[in-house]
């Protein structure tokens, strides 16, 4: 996990599953869309619409009325051109653009689970379970390709575990993530940025008709096997219903029975790289960070500036969720939900934080 610059997270899919139509929606992009494979072959890469309805209850409580909200750390999509059987021989566009997934955080496998004669299906039919074992394939022997090129050019102790990993590959094709390595291991894993030992959400595309259906006998079948083989997060989601929801704004009345599944998908990206959001606020302003989970105050205090961190005194802390429940301050504290914290005290998701500083004025930041 990065710790220092903004995260990455990846689309990989077949063509023609929609990543690209995902990808316009959750950054607000228009890059084009078309019924026939690769329309995409130009890597698109745009921040991630976070949507965070906390900073609005902030903007409201600390009545800030330019609302300007500063979000530390943001979160990019990546979107490449979309795989097909045997994308690692050559077939479609090949594989090559998978290197641009190398320096991703989080990979979102999107998966073709809707019905429609217009969008071109490279296999012929709608198979999920099929579509995966095909992806993920594909990323295994993406990851033996890059795992040779090291081992010709390393030493011969590394080289006997190189070779361990490639030999896991080949014989399981399943994710090195999968795998049970020793701390030796783990930091070469770690220099190699291998790509199926990064994490995966399962994104399922479904159609308008699907997406209450919890009965869908190929959206069964996908739980089944992803819960006996990667047990990695799936979501269903309906991009058309999205940008219907979206295009609404303020007036969504007519969608009251639709519930956008955004949300849960941004609070599964942060779940599975472990982060968590803290909010920082000066008179015109809301700062939001994501940091991972066990990050202390005192190494928040040093996101802002160095100098914080080595002159933190304290930390006043209450969270957004007694925020949203008592909806003033001296109630928060009347209920015992206001809290002085020490340097080495974890923040929590949510939590809003004052920090206090040694200063000549001993003032309060």
């Amino acid at each position: 996990m990065n710790n220092t610059t903004d995260f990455k997270i990846g689309l990989v899919g077949l063509t023609n599953v929609g990543k690209t139509t995902i990808y316009n929606l959750l950054t607000s992009s228009n890059s084009t869309v078309q019924k026939y494979p690769f329309t995409t072959i130009d890597t698109n890469t745009n921040k991630l619409i976070s949507r965070d309805e906390n900073v609005e209850s902030l903007f409201k409580h600390f009545e800030i009325e330019s609302k300007t909200h500063l979000e530390r750390k943001k979160i990019f999509l990546c979107d490449v051109a979309g795989l097909v059987r045997d994308s690692s021989k050559g077939n479609g566009l090949g594989n090559l653009f998978l290197n641009h997934f190398n320096k991703c955080d989080v990979i979102i496998h999107v998966v073709r689970n809707f019905e429609c004669e217009e969008v071109t299906n490279t296999e012929d039919n709608i198979d999920p379970v099929r579509d995966i074992r095909i992806v993920e394939t594909e990323l295994v022997s993406f990851d033996i390709s890059q795992l040779t090129k090291e081992i010709n050019r390393s030493s011969n102790q590394k080289k006997e575990t190189l070779l361990k990993f490639k030999k896991y590959l080949a014989e399981k094709n399943h994710p090195m993530r999968l795998g049970e390595w020793n701390d030796e291991e783990l930091l070469i894993i770690k220099e190699l940025n291998l790509l199926t030992m990064k994490p995966e959400i399962f994104l399922i595309n479904v159609s308008e008709k699907d997406l209450t259906n919890t009965n869908d006998e190929k959206l069964i079948e996908i739980q089944d096997y992803v819960e006996k083989t990667t047990k990695d997060p799936i979501i269903t989601f309906c991009p058309i219903q999205e940008q219907k929801f979206v295009n609404l704004g303020n007036e969504k009345e007519e969608m009251k029975e639709f519930t956008s599944k955004i949300p849960e998908f941004i609070s599964t990206i942060l779940s599975t790289m472990g982060l968590i959001t803290v909010y920082l606020h000066c008179e015109e302003f809301v700062e939001s960070y994501k940091i991972p989970v066990g990050t202390s105050l005192g190494k928040v205090a040093g996101l802002i500036h160095k100098m914080f961190e080595e002159k933190f005194l304290s930390a006043n802390v209450y969270n957004i969720k007694d925020l949203n429940e008592y909806h003033d301050l001296n109630l928060i504290k009347e209920n015992g939900r206001y809290f002085k914290k020490g340097k080495n005290e974890y923040a929590e998701d949510g939590d809003i934080i004052t920090f206090n500083f040694s200063t000549e004025e001993n003032s309060n930041n």
